[in-house]
Order: C-alpha cells, then sequence, then structure tokens
C-alpha cells in the first residue's frame, strides 16, 4: 500500500502565478469604451482594484491604466460614464447623490453665465433693407470679340468695335514623369508598440535592455510584466511618473510572484527613468 500522500501543485495550494508550473498567458483584447466606464464606476463606488480586475476579467495594472487615462484609448474617454453603460448595471450601481446634485449645480451656473453674455439689444433683421440697385443710362448691349487661344475661342467684350487679336497658341509643357515612387506605409505605431512583446522575445527588446540595465538584472521579470500588459517600454514608462507609493502597491497586487528587493529595485528604476 502506498503510503505517500499526492503531491499538490501550485493550483491545489492556492499559491500565486509563477510559484508553481508555468501557465500558458494569452493576452486579453483592448477594453471596450462601456467596459473602461464600467471600471470608473465601480472605483467611484468604492471597490479595489483587485475586484475590478476580477469583474471585468483583467489584471489589476490594466484598471489602473484606465482610471489613472495613462495610455490610449482610455485617455481620450470623455463625456459621462452613464451614458456607455447598460440600464442592468446603472440599477446595480446608480449615479450617487453627490453626482446628481453637482450636475444640477453646473446646469443652473452655465444658464446664469448664458444669460450675462445675451446682448442687451436685439436687433431684428428685417429692420434693414438693402438699396436697391441703380438703373444704368446706358444701355446698350455690348459687343464680343473671339479670339482663338491654343485651339479654344475666348470672346472678349468690347465697347465699341470688334477687333481681332492675334494670339500665339500657347504649348503647355508636361515634365516628364520620373520613376513612380511608392508611398511609405504608415505604420500603426500604438500598435507596434502594444505588439512588442509578441516580436522581440529575445533579449534585443528595450524592456528586457532595461530591466538588465538597473541595479541588478531583473530580466527574468520580463514574464511577470507581460502577464499583466506591462511588457513594453511603452506601457511601462506610461506609470513611471505615478507617487512611488502607489507604484509598490500596484506591483505587490499584480506580481506578487516578484520579491520585495525585486520590486524596490523596479520602482526606482522607474523613477529614475521619470526624472531624466
Amino acid at each position: 500500500m502506498n503510503q505517500n500522500p499526492p503531491k499538490r501543485t501550485a493550483d491545489d495550494a492556492g499559491l500565486p502565478l509563477g510559484s508553481g508550473r508555468r501557465r500558458s498567458h494569452r493576452r486579453r483584447p483592448d477594453l471596450t469604451r462601456q467596459e473602461r466606464a464600467m471600471i470608473r464606476i465601480l472605483d467611484h463606488h468604492g471597490l479595489s482594484k483587485e475586484v475590478i480586475g476580477k469583474r471585468l476579467e483583467c489584471a489589476p495594472s490594466t484598471v489602473y491604466n484606465i482610471l489613472k487615462k495613462a495610455l490610449p484609448p482610455a485617455s481620450h474617454d470623455f463625456g459621462n460614464e452613464y451614458d456607455y453603460v447598460g440600464d442592468e448595471f446603472k440599477a446595480e450601481f446608480p449615479p450617487k447623490r453627490q453626482d446628481v446634485d453637482e450636475k444640477k449645480i453646473k446646469f443652473e451656473d452655465d444658464e446664469v453665465m448664458e444669460e450675462k453674455h445675451l446682448p442687451a439689444i436685439v436687433v431684428r433683421k428685417d429692420s434693414f433693407k438693402m438699396p436697391e440697385p441703380k438703373k444704368s443710362s446706358n444701355t446698350s448691349p455690348r459687343k464680343t470679340t473671339s479670339t482663338p487661344v491654343g485651339g479654344t475661342i475666348v470672346r472678349r467684350r468690347s465697347k465699341r468695335h470688334s477687333v481681332a487679336i492675334p494670339v500665339t497658341p500657347v504649348h503647355q509643357s508636361h515634365p516628364t514623369a520620373g520613376p513612380s515612387r511608392q508611398r511609405p506605409i504608415l505604420i500603426d505605431l500604438e500598435k507596434e508598440a502594444s505588439d512588442e512583446d509578441d516580436v522581440q522575445e529575445d533579449f534585443e527588446s528595450p524592456v528586457v535592455r532595461f530591466l538588465s540595465g538597473l541595479d541588478h538584472d531583473l530580466s527574468s521579470v520580463h514574464g511577470a510584466l507581460k502577464k499583466q500588459d506591462l511588457g513594453t517600454t511603452t506601457k511601462l514608462f506610461a506609470i513611471a511618473g505615478w507617487p512611488e507609493e502607489e507604484l509598490h502597491k500596484m506591483f505587490k497586487e499584480a506580481l506578487p510572484e516578484i520579491t520585495i528587493a525585486q520590486r524596490f529595485i523596479l520602482v526606482k528604476g522607474l523613477k529614475k527613468h521619470a526624472a531624466t
């Protein structure tokens, strides 16, 4: 009889990703405008970044980026967030009383400002009449002159006599068409930056060079950053301007598999980059 208990895996023990066997990660597509609005509404109702991420099935770092509007398309979001969510979500997370009062105050202030800018005197358009054009005393018809120009006929008006003016045909010179140049292909820089982790897996990747050039080589952390949609320099440097305390909190939630020392080195490197 085998008395040895079965071995527990990292998933059975409830350990975070990275402490057990490696799990293949498929990158989640960008959040829609409705999902980004739901994230901001849930945050306004006091839900934590981790809870919001589980509900929207995205990483906590993605929630941070949406709330900070650090990267497009979130940086281009404007308007009332409740205009983009469904009725069921509105019923579950309705606008707070404070939000309604602020909108009412703003609407009343706009009406007062509009009344202040109204003109004191309103002039009606029908009070002005355009002067009638004066009739010319000279009603004699004008004669026209036909002149051939380059195979076409140009008619010129003459008050007295019709005079034929010889005009030498002008031959338009057309420049010799040189070899056609193909227009450069426009590259979607944003898509290129977002796909950097898919096409640059070697050590020439900019984000790997950045991680390996820190006080301690953190190139091994690149895989964990990719899982949280932070595997490119574009997205990693976008959060470099955050407060240091907030960076520590975010990396602690999003990257539980890295050590405390690695987290401090990473935050220090990002703050150093932001200061340059």
